[in-house]
C-alpha cells in the first residue's frame, strides 16, 4: 500500500491510488499474488474453524482504512473509510482473479478504471447526501432562529 498520507488528496484519489498500485503488482508479481490467493484457499480448507484465518484481510482492511482516513479533506466523511476498505479489497480481489483467469492486461487496466470511477461516484454521492443533509439542517436552524427574532405583539 503506497499513498502519501502528508497530502490530503481525497478518499477518491487515495483510493484509485491503491487500485492503481495494486494492480501494478498484479502485473509485475504475478505468481506473488497467485500464491497469496493459494495460500488463503489453503487456510480456509484445512482450519475452516480457525478465527484467525482472516487476519491478513482484517489487517490489510485496516491498514486502508487508515490510509483513507489520512488522506481525507474536507467533505470527506471519515465514517466511510472502513466500508471503503472492504469494498477496495473485494475489488482487488475480482480484479486479480480476472487476472489469473485472462491475463489480458489491457483487459486488468480498464477494468481497473471502472473500479475506480465507480468508488468515485459512490464518494461523491455520499459527500453530496452529506453537503444536502447539512444545507436542510442549516435550513431548520436558521427558521427557527427568524421565528425566535419576530417580535411578539403583546394584546
Amino acid at each position: 500500500l503506497v499513498a502519501d498520507q502528508r497530502a490530503r488528496v481525497g478518499m477518491a484519489a487515495a483510493a484509485q491510488s491503491i487500485i492503481e498500485t495494486a494492480i501494478e503488482r498484479f502485473v509485475s508479481k504475478r505468481n506473488w499474488t497467485l500464491c497469496n490467493f493459494e495460500l488463503e484457499f489453503w487456510a480456509q480448507r484445512h482450519r475452516p474453524d480457525d478465527t484467525d484465518a482472516g487476519a491478513s484481510y482484517r489487517r490489510y482492511n485496516e491498514r486502508v482504512a487508515q490510509i483513507l482516513r489520512s488522506s481525507a479533506r474536507r467533505g470527506d466523511d471519515l465514517e466511510l473509510a472502513e466500508p471503503l476498505s472492504g469494498l477496495i479489497a473485494v475489488l482487488l480481489d475480482g480484479l486479480a482473479f480476472q487476472w489469473f483467469v485472462y491475463s489480458d492486461k489491457d483487459r486488468l487496466a480498464a477494468d481497473g478504471r471502472r473500479a475506480t470511477q465507480m468508488l468515485e461516484r459512490y464518494i461523491a454521492a455520499h459527500r453530496a447526501a452529506a453537503r444536502q443533509e447539512v444545507a436542510s439542517v442549516t435550513m431548520r436552524a436558521d427558521e427557527a432562529s427568524a421565528k425566535r427574532s419576530v417580535p411578539r405583539q403583546r394584546s
